[in-house]
């Protein structure tokens, strides 16, 4: 596991250095944002690179049993709870319509449900097999109720099948309004330009911006600090997410009272959509 993780980042971990380490960036880093932003850096590229470190026998022991323990109490407090499915559905659902346009989503999920079955299979195929964030939103789901990151192979045991199932609706449920911005985000992005990676590039990354995710990158501190923070956050990720959404909207509503102080009242109304969305 170790290799495999230094493999896929030690690339992308070496670029980010030597931005995070430049002395410009810092500064400006800390004029713009705070003396905490710049302190951060660092230890969120450490906690990148070396995730997959290795831990002796007594810390694996623990932490196994720690695990289970959490995967026990989230998986019976949320599995097939259709009440997790009627709160996070809705709310992905419409950060989804909010990120991509009302017209766009739709769109985009007429192509996938109510044209004809051919279709409707041949589009969500290509997304899948296309969009790797929308490949692992079922790991998502797994990550977050079952702690499936650690493990590697096929073994499945009766209990895994369990926790899977559990988090089955909840996946689904984000799924049905993921594949149809990943869909809209990308044919739009095709039709502004025509670049294929491009185009996945940004599909991929509204269908974060609008769901939020799980990967190591992604992750705030809180959730990179091991059994702990497991713990205290075992269902921070989504949380953490919209709680950004929220920071956003505080921001743009400063920026739209800013444009109306300066008499500038038709960008000001422009900004109303995004506001209300």
């Amino acid at each position: 596991r170790q290799m495999l993780h230094d493999i896929a980042f030690r690339p992308s971990v070496i670029q980010a250095g030597k931005i995070f380490y430049d002395k410009d960036v810092r500064s400006a880093i800390t004029k713009h944002y705070g003396t905490e932003y710049t302190k951060m850096l660092v230890p969120y590229l450490k906690d990148v690179a070396n995730s997959a470190n290795y831990r002796n026998d007594a810390q694996q022991v623990f932490s196994r049993f720690s695990e289970v323990i959490r995967q026990n109490i989230i998986a019976t407090l949320v599995g097939l709870n259709p009440g997790t499915v009627l709160k996070h559905g809705p709310t992905a659902a419409v950060n989804s319509v909010t990120e991509v346009g009302l017209s766009n989503f739709l769109k985009a999920a007429k192509g996938l449900f109510s044209i004809n079955d051919a279709t409707g299979e041949t589009n969500w195929g290509f997304a899948m097999k296309t969009s790797e964030e929308l490949q692992r939103r079922h790991r998502f789901y797994r990550e977050t109720l079952g702690g499936a990151a650690d493990e590697l192979g096929d073994t499945s045991s009766l209990r895994d099948t369990m926790i899977k199932l559990g988090s089955y609706p909840v996946a689904m449920s984000d799924l049905l309004s993921a594949v149809p911005t990943w869909m809209a985000k990308y044919e739009s992005e095709m039709a502004d330009h025509g670049v294929h990676g491009d185009a996945v590039f940004e599909a991929d990354r509204a269908v974060r911006r609008a769901h939020g995710s799980s990967v190591i990158t992604n992750r705030p501190q809180v959730m990179r600090t091991g059994a702990m923070g497991s713990w205290l956050a075992s269902l921070y990720g989504f949380f953490n997410h919209i709680m950004n959404r929220q920071y956003e909207l505080a921001w743009r509503a400063g920026d739209t009272l800013d444009l109306v102080k300066q008499g500038e009242y038709s960008n000001a109304m422009s900004q109303v959509p995004k506001l209300s969305g």
